[in-house]
């Protein structure tokens, strides 16, 4: 069986151009192996439709009738859906399949407020129930998608409304499931685009739809930490040179460090350098008058550029291995320059901005620089981010760097930014100080920076600076508060399978996804079998989606390094030989903090059970402290009713960490229960009171495979006698349950 996509255009179609601009650097980034199979010269036969998902990639399949459906193509396709082939259509009228709506009024009319569907859904479990999203913003203040007057078909349902029109639509097809969009144009950059809070949707309803298995092979969740401005020993850090870097190092964090060459003390270099042969951190110059047209060398010619370096490092006792990424202050990168680069160990650069156009170092108009996945075929400007803007907008790029006549050194671009959690980066240049000791909103905006870049497959990257002549970013947090930051949001991050990473090794990887591919994906018995071609110069992984009673689940296979063809083969029974049995919320997440109260107090966690199944026992993060008499309580959350009696739990003396109590009697849930667990703290005994606490845990939810704890699950309770309701810093308390499946 065949188990590449089939994504059917028509290139004689006015609406290719949204094809080749917007859905397929999608499709393409979405990992997913495709074949394309273009209409306008072609009719489907049966071959094509051997695969575990159709995409009907764009309005007008049929070229305004030049290329109309044949009725064996239709009867292919719906064989196809019969025997469990996914769709996810772009298409209208006209369509191979019946649509998920009806058109009440033909007229396009502008949309502006996207709102997502109440009820849990696979597709949708990265938002709140019921979000809205307003299109409409300080960068695209006249931002809306045009919808007809729509409501959706019998069996259908809508997950995404646009005004009070359906927008994205889902029904299963007997065997099989389908999707449809009511639009694209959330996809360009004057309304949405990339990395903007919808690429999720997009890739989930592929793994959705597909009938499995289904195979990926996309960037990992990777967690970096890029730092412009180093100079190591200011601020809070002026007897501490880089002690930033040791705390992050303890939580697997290695960052990227761009140095200003110009002011770093000799006790920061021989510390960097330290860090650098250590592999706690890499370094590379950034400038700042060193690179650019504006940001300038003394003598701005490549021959000068190179004489700098030279002087620098014979003042600091020669060379060390530098990083081989790099940035340019203010993306300003003149033509002199880039010759140097490859001098410096440079393979890699992060680049928004074409070379000798002064970067963001320029103008607000600037023009970004028109490169993949997304911008190939897009022009438009990004502003300057650094005015002080909380919102502006994301990008990323991930393709060759080019000079316009094609000269110069090969260096691939790659680099991640999301512009609109606190605008240009993860602190704000013109914030008031307050921010360099506000824990929560920082581990806020750090872990929701990096849900976005893993939600949409890129690079995860947190961005910022160290510090510069201006008195701001790292070195003025303190190292206690710089420590419980990194702590929350690698806390946060561990829900899920991370890779922590240099920036070096990520950008390693991500060429390798750019300069390789699967040519041939198939399944053979219990066998699965690739070739690949292209190069890749490190391992990277191949993501397999399989489902069983409505649970979707992955498992990750390791594809070796290759150059030129190489071919793989796994078992797949291997991905799913331990059959899913229990499950807990909460996986390897960890409290940053304990806090005292002067009375008992009572937390919780709400959750949602995905399927059927029975909660049997409870499970508690006990701090030191907390050890006594808890009384445990579970409510219906929706109904507001007790689903067992309160249970007393005593904690003996010295137990700590995670504790579990059984249930005397398990707890029958059903799919789509939404449940409330609270845990109070030690009823016996004196004040103070104690729990363990992550502010802000609970920013982004916790998706496990039958359990759904939403964006501000963690609960605190007026009184011991209710239920939880209180969302405070959407923090996260550590009251969790074990989930066994089955009636």
């Amino acid at each position: 069986m065949n188990l590449k996509a089939t994504v059917i255009v028509n290139s004689a179609s006015v609406h290719y151009g949204d094809f080749v601009g917007f859905i397929e650097p999608y499709l393409k980034q979405s990992g997913v192996p495709l074949r394309t199979v273009d209409r306008k010269s072609y009719r489907l036969e049966e071959q094509d439709l051997d695969t575990p998902l159709i995409v009907l990639a764009h309005r007008d399949l049929t070229a305004t009738g030049q290329s109309a459906w044949s009725g064996d193509e239709v009867r292919l396709i719906r064989q196809a859906q019969s025997e469990g082939v996914g769709i996810v259509s772009f298409e209208a009228d006209g369509s191979p399949v019946e649509s998920l709506y009806e058109v009440l009024s033909p007229e396009l009319a502008p949309r502006t407020t996207l709102r997502f569907t109440e009820q849990p859904h696979y597709i949708t479990f990265n938002h709140v129930p019921g979000e809205t999203m307003c299109l409409r913003n300080e960068v695209m203040p006249e931002a809306a998608v045009p919808v007809q007057e729509l409501a959706p078909s019998d069996g259908a349902e809508a997950l995404l409304w646009a005004d009070e029109v359906p927008y994205l639509m889902i029904k299963n097809e007997g065997n099989a499931r389908f999707v449809q969009w009511a639009g694209m144009d959330w996809m360009r950059p004057d309304v949405r685009g990339p990395l903007w809070g919808l690429d999720d949707l997009f890739y989930r309803s592929l793994v959705w739809a597909a009938r499995k298995p289904l195979v990926v092979r996309t960037a990992p969740r990777f967690v970096t930490l890029r730092v412009d401005d180093c100079v190591g020993d200011h601020g809070e850090y002026r007897d501490r040179v880089f002690e930033w870097v040791d705390i992050a190092n303890r939580y697997g964090l290695k960052p990227w460090l761009g140095f200003f060459h110009e002011s770093i003390s000799e006790d920061a270099v021989r510390r960097m350098k330290e860090l650098v042969a250590e592999g706690k951190a890499t370094a590379q110059f950034h400038g700042v008058n060193l690179f650019g047209t504006y940001y300038a060398n003394e003598d701005p010619s490549t021959y000068g550029i190179r004489r700098t370096i030279e002087q620098w490092f014979d003042k600091h006792d020669g060379t060390f291995p530098l990083s081989n990424y790099f940035i340019p202050h203010a993306y300003d990168l003149s033509a002199e320059a880039i010759g140097i680069l490859p001098e410096l160990g440079v393979r890699f650069v992060g680049m928004p901005y074409p070379a000798n156009t002064g970067g963001g170092a320029k103008d607000r108009f600037n023009r970004w620089l028109q490169a993949g996945p997304f911008r190939q075929e897009q022009e438009g400007v990004d502003g300057t981010p650094w005015t002080g803007s909380t919102y502006a907008r994301p990008l990323y790029y991930a393709d060759w760097y080019r000079m316009p006549d094609d000269s110069g050194p090969e260096l691939f671009n790659v680099v991640a930014e999301v512009r609109d959690v606190n605008g240009y980066e993860w602190f704000n240049y013109v914030a008031d100080n307050s921010q360099y000791s506000d824990i929560a909103g920082a581990i806020r905006r750090g872990t929701l920076i990096l849900r976005r870049c893993h939600d949409s497959h890129v690079l995860g990257q947190l961005f910022t600076h160290e510090d510069s002549w201006r008195g701001k970013f790292i070195a003025n947090i303190a190292p206690a508060d710089w420590e419980q930051m990194i702590a929350g949001i690698v806390s946060n991050m561990s829900g899920d399978t991370v890779r922590y990473a240099t920036v070096d090794d990520a950008a390693e990887y991500i060429l390798a996804l750019h300069q390789s591919g699967i040519t041939i994906a198939k399944q053979s018995g219990d066998r699965l079998e690739l070739r690949l071609e292209g190069t890749s110069a490190c391992p990277t992984e191949l993501t397999v989606y399989g489902e069983s009673h409505g649970i979707i689940r992955s498992h990750t296979f390791t594809i070796d390094p290759f150059a030129g063809e190489t071919a793989e083969s796994f078992m797949l029974e291997d991905a799913w030989r331990s059959p899913l049995r229990e499950e807990t919320l909460y996986s390897g997440q960890f409290p940053i903090r304990t806090v005292e109260a002067d009375t008992p107090v009572s937390l919780g966690t709400r959750f949602i059970a995905l399927t059927a199944g029975m909660i049997v026992k409870v499970r508690l993060y006990v701090p030191e402290g907390d050890e006594g008499l808890h009384l445990v309580r579970l409510w219906d959350a929706r109904e507001c009713r007790e689903l067992a009696p309160p249970a007393e739990w005593f904690i003996p003396a010295g137990m700590t960490g995670w504790q579990e109590m059984k249930l005397t009697d398990p707890v029958k849930l059903t799919a789509g229960q939404e449940v409330t667990l609270a845990i109070t703290t030690r009823l016996d005994g004196g004040s103070p009171y104690i729990y363990a606490e992550s502010p802000e845990g609970f920013s982004i939810p916790i998706i496990r495979e039958t359990l759904l704890a939403p964006a501000g699950a963690g609960l605190l309770a007026s009184s011991l006698d209710e239920q939880p309701a209180i969302v405070q810093q959407n923090g996260s308390y550590f009251r969790d349950i074990v989930f066994q499946l089955g009636e």
